[in-house]
């Protein structure tokens, strides 16, 4: 439930209809699939982890707009392919040099759609603090500040930003369902969304000037 509702804050954010999309670092497909449903024209999702992709193909299956293959984030720039929109969900805040990722995926696309963990939500830095399975990954928050000064190095602006998904990550489901019926109005009101929001979603433009 919380992974769709992640998919249509991204698709709130930016027009997928017939545009080409890249999906940077897909897992195992299941969440790209659900991209299907806004009428892309493609949708191609890559990971560098060999297993990742090969699920990612069985879950899928035989679809004519959607594909998969193994690539490397930092070497995005020497694949020669260009998309309308990459999407980057969850993904910045993994890597060990976000500079790079950045400069990489904003060579490939003329626009890029980031979600990533909310780093005003004081719940969401004390996870990633004290959790053993976010400290071994060397997982951090990444506040909007810093994507904006990283993308500008790119000649991308920040164009639109929402905070989003009031339900946290592994939310048992009588929690969840009761904070999902909070989550739109949450969504709307400043300083409640920006201090209560597990995510922020942020499109990136390039910039024409």
């Amino acid at each position: 439930m919380n992974g769709s509702r992640l998919s249509a804050s991204i698709a709130n954010i930016t027009d997928f209809k017939g545009k080409k999309i890249i999906d940077v670092g897909c897992g195992d497909g299941v969440f790209t699939s659900e991209f299907l449903k806004f009428s892309p024209n493609s949708i191609l999702g890559i990971d560098n982890s060999e297993l990742s992709i090969d699920v990612a193909k069985k879950n899928i299956g035989t679809n004519s707009k959607i594909e998969f293959a193994v690539e490397d984030i930092y070497d995005l720039k020497k694949t020669g392919k260009f998309f309308d929109i990459a999407i980057v969900r969850g993904v910045l805040h993994h890597l060990d040099d976000i500079s790079a990722g950045i400069a990489n995926i904003s060579s490939i696309a003329r626009e890029v759609v980031v979600l990533e963990p909310n780093a005003y939500n004081v719940m969401v830095r004390v996870v990633l603090k004290i959790s053993k399975w976010h400290i071994q990954r060397g997982e951090k928050v990444i506040s909007p500040s810093f994507l904006i000064s990283q993308f500008k190095k790119s000649q991308f602006l920040m164009s639109d930003y929402k905070f989003c998904n009031l339900v946290p990550l592994f939310c048992p489901d009588y929690i969840a369902h009761t904070l999902k019926f909070f989550e739109p109005v949450v969504e709307k009101f400043p300083i409640f969304n920006k201090l209560l929001c597990g995510s922020y979603v942020a499109k990136f433009e390039r910039n024409s000037d």
